[in-house]
């Protein structure tokens, strides 16, 4: 580690001839606030084996530096070497500090080089070893530089990312000026994700509450941006597992892929993709399972993510970035059937892509890398965006939900009044038979008792044929005891009475259960009465087929007649069949009817039970 004067003093002269202008080294003493490195520093490549004192000799024998001219510098397979001419005239008790403003760095070692020696300059650091090995307890890279009682020192920084995008953004800060912009900083960054755990929060309390899928997912997708955010500038190395090795490279890219996946699955579900863009959905759904499958593979693959980087990582990303491809083709197809859903969702993207954009600008160089991290702002402004989109989509759902519950209400309120009325026709039919019928037989048969020509035998025969009428009456009246004889006999009954020359009335059943709900029953016996009734009176049938059976947990019921059928369209309204709708909607089933004039009439009904 050891270098003579003369060697040293060689090394500048041949350095200097080698860049062909003169070296102005960096006054310490006059870094006030900060002083960016780029264009005043220098840098060389060399492969991973070469020694920091080999690479003074290189220099020394004629290598010429070049100058660092941008803060990125592209993938590379060798070690980069970055050199800093400074005047180390600070004060005994005054410092600076040097920083390289990008928290993913595999190793680093810095070296203090003077007319004396060189040596390490603090430990070697980076990503891939423990996080106390820093010399500034910071989610960057920072070194403090205190006064050394020397005139001319070099730094020079070994730094290994290799294989990967290599970002240098290197600068010297007076303390004061730095701890004033951490200050800034940490209040920026307290606000963006003290904005985002509240509204991840409230998402989760909300869709636990309304048992809402979107709200739930909503909060998933927050957590993981929040997740990936604190990783991307170091703050997961410094807080989440700063003893752990070789691990924070590998955790980037699972944080990547797990807010990948929590976007497609909000995506999905915040677009209604399956029903509106079925080719998005497809492409997300492969892309979900690619991504999830790498996810849940990484920890078990981790020495074979390190050794083939190159391949793994571009694999992610691009899978990152077909879903987010196929995302925008399914919000801009979907913009014709939920306008307003479509544009908060594009929106909210757009904003995302600016945002990334600039990151990718930074990363190829383009642009100047930015004080603050681009996608924070992004993050910020799309979730107030989906949170706009998503308690639209909530208000317009309970609207369409108390809509509907007034509808409910309107036609509950129809059925009931619809139930109310056939009851009070009902008493009145009941009413006018006694009164016309029953009443009037009576009175007559009193007149016939007190007439002595008429002969016995035709009075007993009136008498009987009444109490028959009277008995047929009552059963009409009266609720039938399922439980007693079963449905079908019941039906049976029932159709039996119907049973005339003019309409021939048959029933067929099978494989009904033994024991079907009494409500059920009454309901099935009514309607099935009510129909009888219609036939019977209205339809002008020759032939009129019940069938009653039950498949697949439903009890069906058909009766059909080759009567003169009616226009449903006029008739459907009518008091009989909306009581029998009623009965059937208060047993939960359904009940289809299908008729054409001069083409009979066909009733279904499906009641479904265990």
């Amino acid at each position: 580690m050891q270098i003579n004067c003369f060697s040293f003093f060689l090394f500048l002269l041949l350095a200097l001839k080698a860049l062909g202008e003169p070296i102005q080294p960096i006054s310490l003493s006059n870094v006030h606030q900060k002083i960016n490195l780029t264009g005043k520093a220098y840098y060389l490549t060399t492969p991973a084996e070469v020694t920091v004192e080999e690479v003074v000799t290189k220099i020394t024998l004629g290598r010429a530096l070049s100058v660092f001219e941008k803060v990125n510098q592209g993938y590379t397979a060798d070690i980069f070497w970055l050199v800093i001419p400074v005047k180390n005239d600070l004060k005994e008790k005054q410092s600076v500090l040097l920083e390289i403003a990008n928290p993913h760095i595999d190793y680093v070692q810095a070296y203090w080089l003077s007319d004396k020696n060189v040596v390490p300059f603090g430990k070697e650091t980076g990503d891939n070893v423990s996080f106390d090995t820093r010399s500034f307890n910071h989610r960057n890279f920072i070194w403090p530089i205190e006064g050394r009682g020397e005139t001319a020192s070099w730094i020079i920084l070994r730094i290994d990312k290799r294989n990967s995008s290599l970002l240098i953004p290197v600068s010297l800060w007076s303390t004061s000026a730095f701890v004033a912009q951490e200050t800034r900083n940490d209040l920026f960054y307290g606000i963006c994700f003290g904005m985002m755990l509240l509204v991840a929060a409230y998402s989760l309390f909300s869709g636990l509450l309304l048992q809402s899928k979107i709200e739930l997912l909503y909060s998933l997708f927050v957590f993981t941006a929040i997740l990936f955010l604190a990783t991307g500038e170091g703050f997961s190395f410094q807080y989440l597992y700063p003893s752990s090795i070789n691990f924070n490279s590998l955790f980037r890219v699972l944080t990547t892929g797990f807010s990948s996946i929590s976007l497609i699955l909000f995506s999905k579900t915040f677009l209604h993709l399956k029903k509106y863009s079925p080719g998005s959905n497809r492409i997300l759904n492969y892309v979900l399972v690619a991504l999830l499958a790498l996810a849940l593979l990484t920890p078990f693959l981790s020495k074979f993510y390190f050794k083939n980087s190159k391949i793994f990582v571009p694999l992610v990303l691009g899978h990152t970035l077909v879903a987010n491809l196929a995302c925008l083709t399914g919000a801009l197809y979907s913009v014709k059937f939920q306008r307003q859903t479509a544009i908060f969702y594009l929106i909210a993207y757009c904003i995302t892509f600016v945002a990334g954009a600039l990151v990718v600008m930074e990363d190829l160089g383009w642009i100047e890398k930015l004080s603050l991290n681009p996608l924070f702002i992004g993050a910020l402004m799309e979730i107030i965006v989906f949170s706009l989109g998503i308690s639209f989509q909530i208000k317009k759902a309970v609207d369409e939900r108390n809509l509907f519950a007034t509808k409910i209400s309107k036609h509950q309120n129809e059925m009931m009044k619809a139930y109310i009325q056939g009851i009070e026709k009902e008493r009145q039919r009941i009413a006018g038979d006694l009164h016309d019928d029953i009443g009037s037989r009576l009175s007559n048969l009193r007149r016939m008792s007190s007439n002595t020509q008429v002969k016995q035998e035709y009075i007993e025969s009136q008498i009987a044929t009444l109490s028959d009428d009277i008995r047929n009456l009552s059963h009409q009246l009266a609720t039938p005891g399922g439980h007693l004889k079963g449905l079908p006999q019941l039906i049976s009954e029932l159709i039996a009475s119907f049973n005339n020359p003019k309409t021939k009335f048959s029933f067929q059943y099978y494989d009904i259960p033994e024991k079907i709900p009494e409500d059920i029953v009454q309901q099935i016996y009514r309607v099935v009465q009510e129909a009888c009734n219609n036939i019977f009176k209205h339809s002008k049938a020759s032939n009129a087929d019940i069938q009653l059976f039950y498949h697949g947990k439903e009890l069906v019921i058909t009766i059909e007649d080759d009567g003169q059928g009616f226009n449903i369209q006029s008739s459907s309204n009518g008091l009989g069949f909306t009581q029998m709708h009623a009965r059937v909607e208060s047993v939960q089933g359904q009940l289809e009817i299908s008729s054409q004039p001069m083409k009979g009439t066909l009733l279904a009904i499906s009641i479904p039970f265990a």
